[in-house]
């Protein structure tokens, strides 16, 4: 295994881990392309696997930045910027089954017949 795939691996990690909360064309591929070329060798074992992954790692993250840059211009374009809260309705919830989820905000509660109703924000981890 060559440096340049453990580094794929850790960007693979980093992509599920970004993507779970926001979207896919957000992520930076332009930086690890440039983080590829400056933080692995251009020499070691196994060159050929070396260079045959620097070649197939820049082309993927640079096809990816540039699709990104579209969508994320198309999609600005048709629907504005991505929401960062989210407001809930939700019947039956108690403040104890939020009291793990820092990120909520109980913002009423109220009983609408024989159900107890919270209304909360849940912001975005990524910007909250």
């Amino acid at each position: 295994m060559t440096e340049e795939d453990v580094f794929a691996a850790k960007v693979a990690q980093e992509y599920v881990d970004f993507i779970r909360v926001d979207p896919w064309y957000e992520f930076a591929f332009a930086s690890r392309l440039q983080k590829l070329w400056a933080g692995t060798a251009l020499s070691g074992p196994d060159m050929i696997r070396k260079w045959e992954r620097k070649l197939i790692l820049s082309i993927e993250y640079a096809a990816k930045a540039q699709y990104a840059m579209i969508i994320k211009l198309a999609s600005k374009a048709a629907y504005g910027d991505a929401d960062s809260e989210m407001l809930i309705l939700a019947a039956g919830v108690t403040p104890d089954a939020l009291k793990d989820q820092p990120k909520s905000k109980s913002l009423s509660n109220s009983r609408m017949g024989r159900y107890c109703c919270h209304c909360h924000v849940m912001r975005n981890s990524a910007t909250a």
